[in-house]
């Protein structure tokens, strides 16, 4: 009976060691998962994070590129009276077609067909005084509508015939008329003639000096 006391409690004492260590290994465990449980948290934070900042980013680049575009395309508002910007074409040597006329300069700027009848006659033109659009846009071809939308609106209609701009079937029916009055040039003012087919599409622009006599 004395024998077996020692190896009673000897195994006792190797019970509760192996539940002690099994207690640890338990703790030890349970710790790495909530490590790993909150590094796995950590990094979708992060991520999230970054991403978020990247869609901002991106967001905000394109806004400002729609807000660029809008102030380029807004530099003459549609609509807006006809001001010294649409003067601002360079023409036969000057760098805007308003420097030509104060220079003592008095001769029409065109847009005209290739085969238009002036220009097969050479009657009103000669090298480097035909355009190919207006400073807003308006080329041959181009509805009258558009015209209105862009300059505004003008009861300035003359119903003269230019038998000159005819071309390819397409017969002058008249034109619509913007004139612009500037201090600059206090001897003219300008006037835009948009002349028309019968279809109301543009099939001449006519830009030219005025003398400040006829002016009402």
């Amino acid at each position: 009976m004395k024998r077996k006391i020692p190896v009673t409690i000897l195994s006792l004492i190797m019970g509760l060691s192996i539940a002690a260590c099994g207690k640890q290994e338990t703790t030890t465990g349970n710790e790495s998962i909530t490590a790993t449980v909150e590094s796995t948290q950590a990094e979708t934070t992060e991520t999230s994070e970054a991403n978020t900042e990247t869609t901002e980013s991106v967001e905000t680049t394109e806004n400002t590129e729609e807000v660029e575009e809008t102030i380029e395309a807004t530099d003459i508002t549609k609509g807006e009276p006809l001001s010294e910007k649409d003067l601002a074409f360079s023409f036969l040597g000057y760098n805007t077609y308003n420097e030509y006329v104060e220079a003592g300069n008095d001769g029409g700027a065109y847009i005209v067909a290739d085969n238009a009848a002036m220009i097969l006659s050479g009657e009103f033109t000669d090298d480097g005084d035909v355009l190919e659009s207006t400073v807003r846009g308006i080329k041959l071809g181009d509805s009258i509508d558009k015209v209105f939308e862009l300059y505004g609106n003008t009861e300035e209609h003359s119903a003269d015939i230019k038998n000159e701009f005819s071309h390819d079937g397409l017969k002058d029916s008249g034109a619509y008329n913007y004139f612009l009055k500037l201090d600059s040039t206090k001897e003219y003012f300008y006037a835009f003639r948009f002349r028309v087919d019968q279809n109301n599409n543009i099939i001449a622009v006519v830009i030219e000096p005025i003398p400040m006599e006829y002016w009402s």
